[in-house]
């Protein structure tokens, strides 16, 4: 029953398609909270954590391509369009989080502070502020690689079309819609209907198109303004701790590292 506060109408959702997630970060308190997976074996652990867990009827794969896509189903509320799910549209926003980010209830009373007039609130990217510097970082991932021939002819195409390669590059693993705008649905319809076509899972290269003509919808947030964990859910043990350790450590040169690869292969990527 939703109540008259802000609280009351807002939603968190979150999904894991695929097999190997075996845990899952605990669910905020204060909002409804929905998981989304195509794997049974999850519900247990999903209730547990404080999750009503919602089971979407798709393969399960062990491609990470495959999951990934699906995934997007949920990112880019596809799934609203099923008559079953028509209840979120009772809700006044409704927040995706990518099941690696620890969101608590701090970062969602900021996003829904900082929305304003706006319909979309959603994190810029730390390094990039060019398609194909998002494209270069694409290509050190096997389940994007695959799909770049294809990808990189869809930027082509749209750049030639008037669209600039130099935009706002927005990390999509944090997204607060507002449910009252129709041309916000046209959006995430574009972006989802586009990812499709092309088979790739690498929604910010699409997004990063797409939204070029929506930015009056879009409210860009710095990456680190909500100060939110991402790392794999998983129990406290010696290791994580060792990882928290190195990570003090080794993002500086792996930023390096990024910068000067990416000085080395920008040129070669508008020829590839």
């Amino acid at each position: 029953m939703l109540g008259k506060t802000n609280k009351m109408k807002t939603c968190v959702i979150s999904c894991y398609f695929g097999k190997s997630c075996k845990t899952v970060f605990p669910a905020v308190k204060i909002y409804d909270a929905y998981f989304f997976s195509n794997n049974l074996e999850l519900k247990n652990t999903v209730e547990k954590s404080g999750w009503k867990f919602i089971y979407i009827e798709l393969p399960l794969s062990d491609d990470i391509a495959v999951s990934s896509l699906q995934a997007k189903y949920i990112k880019f509320l596809q799934f609203i369009k099923d008559e079953k799910f028509a209840f979120f549209k009772n809700y006044n926003y409704i927040l995706y989080t990518d099941h690696k980010l620890l969101l608590k209830n701090k970062h969602i009373t900021y996003l829904i502070k900082n929305i304003g007039e706006k319909n979309i609130i959603i994190r810029d990217h730390p390094f990039h502020n060019n398609i194909w510097e998002e494209v270069g970082t694409a290509m050190f991932h096997e389940r994007y690689l695959r799909f770049m021939p294809q990808t990189i002819d869809y930027v082509r195409h749209y750049i030639s079309q008037g669209y600039s390669e130099k935009t706002c590059i927005y990390t999509t693993g944090i997204i607060l819609y507002k449910t009252n705008n129709t041309a916000i649905i046209d959006l995430i319809n574009k972006v989802y209907n586009d990812l499709i076509e092309l088979g790739t899972p690498e929604c910010q290269i699409i997004w990063a198109i797409a939204a070029q003509k929506y930015e009056n919808l879009i409210k860009v947030i710095k990456w680190d303004d909500l100060n939110i964990t991402w790392e794999n859910p998983e129990t406290e043990t010696v290791f994580k701790h060792i990882k928290l350790f190195f990570k003090l450590f080794i993002p500086y040169g792996l930023l390096k590292l990024y910068k000067f690869l990416k000085k080395k292969y920008r040129a070669r990527l508008k020829n590839y």
